[in-house]
């Protein structure tokens, strides 16, 4: 089975090319984007990892745009933004098909 990786480290100038925070987890090279075709789609991917989260140390999960999965090691500030679903709508907690 395969990860097609779509981001890692981000230097901070692509960062902000990319319209990304400059606190992103990226520029510290400590997040990846990604998808995993033959497993599922990035919704699926996400719900199946969500229960998970602690014991496989991922800090932060985030089903982004429907279209990839986010996974950092570090945590949120707040809790409520461990897991997450970002749209063109805004972002909810949890993980939600969009």
């Amino acid at each position: 089975m395969s990860i097609h990786i779509s981001s890692g480290y981000r230097c901070l100038q692509l960062n902000r090319v990319l319209k990304s925070s400059d606190t992103s987890a990226h520029v510290q090279g400590l997040a990846v984007d990604w998808t995993a075709p033959d497993f599922g789609s990035p919704v699926e991917i996400c719900e199946a990892l969500a229960p998970h989260v602690g014991s496989l140390k991922i800090g932060q999960l985030i089903h982004e745009f429907g279209r990839w999965v986010h996974t950092g090691v570090t945590m949120p500030d707040k809790p409520v933004n461990r897991i997450l679903t970002i749209s063109a709508a805004g972002t909810v907690q949890g993980i939600v098909e969009v």
